[in-house]
C-alpha cells in the first residue's frame, strides 16, 4: 500500500513587501516529511507549477479575498489532503498620482487647493501633502485628506524656497495600503512681505512683476505612473 503524506499545516500568506505590487502573495507553511513539492489550490483551482514554502502566488486581483490551500507530492506516496484552507488579500492598488495642484500666494502664507479625480477602486483613497525645504529631505505635511482639499501652509522663513508635492494613499482594514509617487512639485519662496504705507511690493509680486501683477498661479501637472 502506497503512504500517504501528511497534510500541511500552519499555512501563512503575506502582501507583497512593495507597496506597488498589489497582486501577489506570499505563502508559507510547515514542511511535511518526505514531500518534494507542494500543490497550490487558488480559490478550487489547482495551479499547474510546483511551489514550496516562502513562494510567490501571482497573477491575482488587487485588493481581492483568496482562498489558498497546500498539498505535498512526492515520489512514491500519495498526495496530501489538502490543508485547511486560508484566506488572504491582496494590497489595494496602486493609486493614480494628482494631476494638479493650484495655489495662491498670500501675505500671510500659501494658500494650497487640489482636486484628484475619481478613478475605479477610489471610493476610500485619500490624499496627503509633502514639503521639502531648500531642495532637502521630502517630509509629510498632513495626514490623510479628502480627494479635493486645501492647506494653508503659514509657518515658514523668509527667502526659504518649500517645494509641495501630493500623493494619492488606499488605506485598508486588512492589509498594507498602498500609496502612489509623488506628483511633479511646486515652489514657493516665503513668506510673502506685507506692503508697508507708501506701497513697497512684496517679494513674489517683484519677482514676477514682469508678467504677473498678482500673487496667484495656477500650475498644471502632467505625468504618468511610475
Amino acid at each position: 500500500m502506497v503512504p500517504k503524506l501528511d497534510q500541511p499545516e500552519n499555512l501563512r500568506l503575506y502582501g507583497s513587501e512593495d507597496s506597488r505590487e498589489a497582486d501577489r502573495l506570499r505563502i508559507e507553511f510547515d514542511p511535511v516529511d518526505h514531500a518534494e513539492q507542494y500543490i497550490v489550490s487558488v480559490d478550487d483551482v489547482d495551479r499547474a507549477t510546483p511551489i514550496l514554502s516562502g513562494s510567490w502566488i501571482d497573477a491575482l486581483t488587487p485588493n481581492t479575498d483568496y482562498k489558498l490551500e497546500v498539498k505535498a507530492q512526492a515520489a512514491g506516496y500519495e498526495d496530501s489532503d489538502f490543508s485547511v484552507p486560508f484566506i488572504g488579500t491582496t494590497r489595494p492598488p496602486i493609486p493614480p498620482k494628482p494631476q494638479r495642484m493650484p495655489y495662491d500666494l498670500q501675505g500671510w502664507g500659501i494658500v494650497l487647493d487640489w482636486s484628484v479625480s475619481a478613478w475605479p477602486g477610489s471610493a476610500l483613497a485619500k490624499t496627503r501633502l509633502y514639503r521639502r525645504d531648500d531642495g532637502g529631505s521630502w517630509n509629510l505635511l498632513t495626514g490623510n485628506r479628502e480627494l479635493a482639499d486645501r492647506y494653508i501652509d503659514t509657518g515658514y522663513p523668509f527667502g526659504v524656497v518649500k517645494d509641495y508635492a501630493l500623493t494619492v494613499v488606499v488605506p485598508s482594514t486588512t492589509v498594507a495600503e498602498n500609496e502612489s509617487g509623488l506628483s511633479a512639485f511646486i515652489s514657493a519662496t516665503g513668506p510673502l512681505a506685507v506692503p508697508a504705507v507708501g506701497g513697497l511690493p512684496s517679494v513674489i509680486q517683484t519677482a514676477e512683476a514682469s508678467s504677473r501683477r498678482l500673487g496667484r498661479r495656477l500650475i498644471g501637472l502632467s505625468y504618468l505612473n511610475r
